[in-house]
C-alpha cells in the first residue's frame, strides 16, 4: 500500500493539495500571454503548483519549458541549462535535439546524455563558448520565441529559483540582457519564481532594476486551514485510517498549516498508526518527535551558522511567532536590546530564508525548526 502522504520532492495526482484558485489564475495568465513572478517561501508547493499548471496550458496546446536554475553557478552553466530545458521540451527524440543543436548553434558539438532506458529522456551536454558569451547567451533568450513563431505556438517559461541566475556575472547582466529580448517576444509568457522575498522586492520592484514591473506578481501563501483539513481527511480515508477533526486540528496547530510540514507531519502519522487504523494523540506526539529529529543535524547545524543577535531573535519569535517585534513590549520580554540591533539582524535572518514576512509581522519558515528551538534553546 502507498502511503498517503508525499513530501520532499514535487507532489502530483492526489497527493496535490488544493489550489484550485491559484491553478485557475494562473492556466488564465499564462495562457493569454502574461509574465508572471510566483513568490513564497521554500516548501510551499510552488514547483508542484506549476507542473500541475503546464500540464493544463499543454492540454491547450500551449508548450511548457521548465527552467530549473537552482544549479546555476555561473553564465556559462545558466546558459547550458536554459539552451538543455529548452531542447528537451520542444524535441521529443533525441535526433530532433541534434538537428536543433546543429541548426541554432553550429559552433557547439552536443553530447546527448540518455538518462534512464527511455529513448526521450535525455539531456544535453556541451562546452559552452567562452568568447562572446553575451551574445551567444542572447541568441538562446531569443529561441523560445523563434521556435513558437516557426511552429505557430504559444509558449511559457518557467524561470524556478530565478534569483540564482540573476546573481550571476556582475551587476545586473542577467537582468538587463533578459529583459532587452523578452520585451519583445509576443508569442512567450514567462514565469520568474522565487523563495527568497527581499531579492523577489529588490529585483521586480525596485525602479532602478531592469525587470522592474516586467510582470504580474502573484504571491503564494499557505492552503487555507478548512481546505488543508480536508484534504487530511481524504487521504487518511484513502487507506482506511479514521481521524477525528480534534485530531485534524491539532496536526494543523503544529504545522501552522504550513503544505510541506503538514505533508511531513501526516506521513510520519501514518508511519505511527499503522497497523492501527485510527490516528491518537499518541501517534501525533510520536511522529513529531520523530519529524525534529530527523532535522536535527540540520538545525544544529542552521544554528550554529547564526550571530548572537540572530539567535536571540528566532528564540524570541520561536516563543511569540507572528509577534511585532519592534514593540517594547516584545523587546522588553525577550531582552532584545536596541531597535537597530534588532533590524540588523532581521535583515541577516531573512536572506538566510530563516523568517518569513506576512501581513507586517514576522515568524521562523520552518515550524520544526521552531519547535526544536523551543526545546533545545529556549
Amino acid at each position: 500500500m502507498e502511503p498517503p502522504f508525499l513530501f520532499g520532492d514535487a507532489v502530483k495526482g492526489d497527493y496535490f493539495t488544493d489550489r484550485e484558485e491559484e491553478l485557475r489564475t494562473l492556466t488564465l495568465d499564462l495562457a493569454s500571454g502574461q509574465n508572471l513572478l510566483l513568490f513564497s517561501p521554500r516548501r510551499y508547493g510552488k514547483t508542484s503548483l506549476m507542473i500541475r499548471v503546464l500540464e493544463n496550458l499543454k492540454a491547450k496546446g500551449i508548450v511548457g519549458i521548465y527552467v530549473d536554475l537552482f544549479r546555476a553557478t555561473s553564465l556559462q552553466n545558466f546558459g547550458k541549462i536554459y539552451a538543455d530545458a529548452i531542447t528537451r521540451a520542444t524535441a521529443s527524440k533525441i535526433e530532433e535535439a541534434v538537428q536543433f543543436v546543429k541548426e541554432h548553434f553550429p559552433a557547439i558539438v552536443p553530447r546527448i546524455v540518455v538518462r534512464g532506458q527511455e529513448s526521450t529522456e535525455f539531456e544535453l551536454d556541451f562546452e559552452a563558448p567562452r568568447r562572446d558569451l553575451e551574445k551567444w547567451l542572447d541568441e538562446i533568450y531569443d529561441l523560445p520565441q523563434k521556435i513558437a513563431e516557426r511552429k505557430k505556438k504559444r509558449l511559457v517559461v518557467v524561470f524556478d529559483e530565478f534569483q540564482e541566475a540573476a546573481a550571476l556575472g556582475t551587476g545586473d547582466i542577467v537582468e538587463r540582457n533578459l529583459r532587452a529580448r523578452i520585451q519583445h517576444h509576443d508569442r512567450v509568457a514567462y514565469v520568474f519564481m522565487g523563495s527568497k522575498r527581499h531579492l523577489s522586492d529588490e529585483l521586480f520592484q525596485d525602479k532602478t532594476k531592469p525587470l522592474y514591473r516586467i510582470a504580474k506578481s502573484m504571491p503564494l501563501g499557505k492552503i487555507p486551514e478548512p481546505k488543508l483539513g480536508a484534504f487530511i481527511r481524504s487521504r487518511f480515508r484513502s487507506v482506511k485510517i479514521s481521524v477525528s477533526s480534534e485530531d485534524v486540528a491539532q496536526i494543523l496547530r503544529r504545522t501552522g498549516c504550513h503544505p510541506y510540514y503538514t505533508q511531513q507531519l501526516c506521513h510520519e502519522i501514518y508511519n505511527a498508526v499503522v497497523p492501527g487504523k485510527k490516528v491518537s494523540e499518541a501517534a501525533i506526539q510520536k511522529a513529531a518527535e520523530q519529524c525534529i529529529q530527523t532535522q536535527s543535524y540540520a538545525y544544529i547545524t542552521i544554528w550554529e551558522g547564526l550571530a548572537g543577535k540572530q539567535r536571540e531573535l528566532a528564540t524570541a519569535l520561536s516563543k511569540t511567532p507572528g509577534g511585532n517585534v519592534y514593540s517594547q513590549d516584545f523587546i522588553a520580554r525577550h531582552d532584545l536590546g536596541s531597535p537597530s540591533s534588532i533590524q540588523t539582524a532581521l535583515e541577516a535572518l531573512e536572506k538566510k530564508g530563516i523568517l518569513e514576512r506576512e501581513n507586517g509581522s514576522y515568524c521562523l519558515s520552518d515550524v520544526l525548526f521552531a519547535e526544536w528551538i523551543r526545546r533545545k534553546i529556549a
